[in-house]
């Protein structure tokens, strides 16, 4: 009956309850799968509190400088791509993975260095910002291919740039005695 009002170009008063419905159906699934992915305020710190722990010897190296703290990135979304290992990049979710640096575990995030930028004659990090609850899990002891700590991480939806994995934002922090002479 509905395909017969389309032809005939008159719909009734039922026809636009039933789509109404269908529209309907569609927002309240829709809200309750977003409220489903969300976390609560609790698994939030309960995930900072697992990832710093897994992290605490790591973050001290950095702290004293004692140890390389470089580590890679693995974007959850492309991990069981076949061209995962050629690192190519997808038209949606970016890269596949990434290296950086471990900058420091901060309130808002950790924070990794993703290169060197001069501003106004000073060398700053441009630092990278992950939010906690975009890291999904982390492998201290990294995998066959390597072997330094790997996170797993939720990739944003647009990317922006090579580096946009999942960062929410970049810091710059100023190298110590970097200022360049003036000739």
């Amino acid at each position: 009956m509905l395909y017969e009002n389309l032809d005939n170009s008159t719909w009734m008063l039922s026809d636009y309850l039933a789509l109404i419905g269908i529209i309907v159906s569609i927002v309240i699934a829709t809200g309750i799968y977003l409220l489903q992915q969300r976390l609560s305020d609790k698994q939030k710190i309960d995930n900072q509190i697992l990832i710093e722990n897994k992290l605490n010897k790591k973050l001290e190296n950095i702290r004293y400088e004692k140890a390389n703290s470089k580590i890679q990135l693995y974007n959850s979304k492309l991990l069981n791509k076949s061209y995962f290992t050629e690192n190519k990049r997808s038209r949606i979710w970016g890269y596949p993975y990434h290296g950086a640096e471990l900058y420091s575990a901060n309130f808002d995030g950790l924070e990794f260095v993703v290169g060197l930028e001069e501003i106004k004659g000073v060398l700053h990090y441009k630092v990278g910002i992950i939010p906690y609850d975009r890291i999904l899990g982390i492998k201290p002891d990294g995998d066959e291919s390597f072997n330094g700590t790997i996170f797993y991480v939720r990739p944003l939806l647009i990317q922006k740039d090579e580096y946009s994995i999942s960062y929410v934002g970049f810091r710059y922090y100023a190298v110590p005695a970097s200022k360049k002479s003036k000739s």
